[in-house]
């Protein structure tokens, strides 16, 4: 096996323990919440999308900062920061007793996790231009994975021992990621790494310059959007519908565990069969096609009236979402230079964060307004705000080339 080759199975392993302990926990937060006392009696849907929104906002300014310190002094380092401190963080949330000290621990949370980048940029300046479509690909699948398993496990969790226990699972994952990284990733800086912190702002802001480069951020803010949009209201939507069973009700935690679970799974399907296109067809054509399919397939999801009905919806769109990860991951590669890759991917990851900060303050207002259903038309309309911005950028060729 090829060195490169092992060292993103052991990214995609890492990646799955942090996928799995991110979402024991994550869609049952707003279920969670429902628990906690608060000095500030706000609607829930309020203190939904401050909650879920808090990471992203601080994540976003620092990103950048992370990903110029991996260039600096080792991308390893980065992910070791992400798993082993984010676990700690995480760990920590089982002890809140309110919502505000939620709030502050998600705040902390941003300011120190971040491995989907950390990894991004190891791989990016690890793997061979040809084949990064493809690693990017296997870890989109390791993610999506862990994705699959964690809210069956979390569901089963939660109904049995409480939403608390599943706080410890989530940081023990995270906690034995950041063990695995320590003994079987070897470090990996920058052949000729830039010194200081000025000069790769400077660089990355030449790097913008060039034509389409922004482009490849305004499809990272879409995409995470997008897909951030309706985790903030999931399970309470999957409650409503969760009455479709009639006398035989499934405890709602275990059943939106389920529903999140299927769709991951078709995610990680979608990753792994997809992700080797961008080598071949290029990164917008796919991030193009899995956009069309995504907004048609959200949109009926609003009109659903029984459990099955949506598990099966959200399970197709799964597949289509799994293939735009790595579509835009190749693109981001092909334009990172060595000694430039954590520059790139933080700045990504910061995009990122800011989408997952406006998205439940934006899905928020929608389901105050108009009710949770309409969530999920709107995040079909992203959807296909998406596919028209890519369709515009007829400048983008193969992947990761301009």
């Amino acid at each position: 096996m090829h060195p490169w080759r092992r060292r993103t199975l052991i990214i995609c392993a890492a990646q799955f323990l942090t996928s799995l302990g991110f979402t024991i926990v994550m869609p049952f937060l707003p279920l969670f919440m429902q628990e906690l006392n608060t000095s500030f009696p706000i609607d829930i849907t309020l203190w939904v999308g401050l909650v879920m929104g808090a990471q992203g906002l601080t994540m976003m300014m620092v990103s950048p900062i992370w990903g110029m310190v991996g260039d600096r002094f080792g991308r390893r380092l980065m992910i070791l920061r992400a798993t082993v401190v984010g676990g700690l963080v995480m760990t920590s949330m089982a002890f809140v007793a309110s919502v505000e000290q939620l709030f502050v621990l998600r705040l902390a949370q941003g300011l120190t996790t971040g491995v989907v980048s950390a990894s991004s940029s190891y791989i990016s300046s690890d793997v061979p231009s040809g084949f990064r479509g493809q690693a990017l690909g296997w870890v989109s699948t390791a993610r999506l994975t862990g994705f699959a398993a964690g809210p069956v496990v979390g569901g089963i969790v939660s109904d049995l021992l409480g939403y608390r226990a599943s706080f410890w699972l989530n940081g023990g994952f995270m906690i034995a990621s950041g063990i695995l990284v320590l003994f079987l990733l070897p470090e990996q800086r920058a052949a000729n790494p830039v010194k200081g912190l000025r000069t790769p702002f400077v660089r990355l802001f030449n790097l913008l310059q060039r034509p389409n480069v922004a482009s490849l951020y305004s499809f990272v803010f879409l995409t995470h959007l997008a897909v951030t949009f309706i985790t903030p209201f999931a399970s309470l939507y999957l409650t409503q519908l969760n009455r479709s069973f009639g006398e035989f009700e499934v405890p709602i935690a275990t059943a939106a565990g389920t529903v999140f679970g299927l769709h991951a799974v078709t995610g990680a399907l979608g990753a792994l069969t997809l992700g080797p296109l961008t080598d071949r067809y290029g990164g917008r054509l796919v991030l193009l096609s899995c956009a069309v399919v995504s907004a048609l397939l959200f949109v009926p999801q609003g009109f659903t009236t029984h459990l099955w009905q949506q598990t099966l919806l959200y399970s197709a769109v799964g597949f289509a979402m799994g293939g735009i990860y790595p579509a835009v991951g190749a693109l981001l590669a092909g334009v990172s230079a060595d000694g430039q890759q954590g520059a790139v991917f933080g700045l990504e990851n910061s995009v990122r964060a800011a989408a997952r900060t406006a998205a439940p303050a934006l899905s928020a207002a929608v389901a105050w307004q108009l009710g949770l259903s309409a969530v999920y038309v709107a995040t079909g309309v992203v959807f296909a705000l998406l596919a028209v911005v890519a369709a515009a950028r007829r400048g983008l060729g193969p992947p990761g080339r301009f």
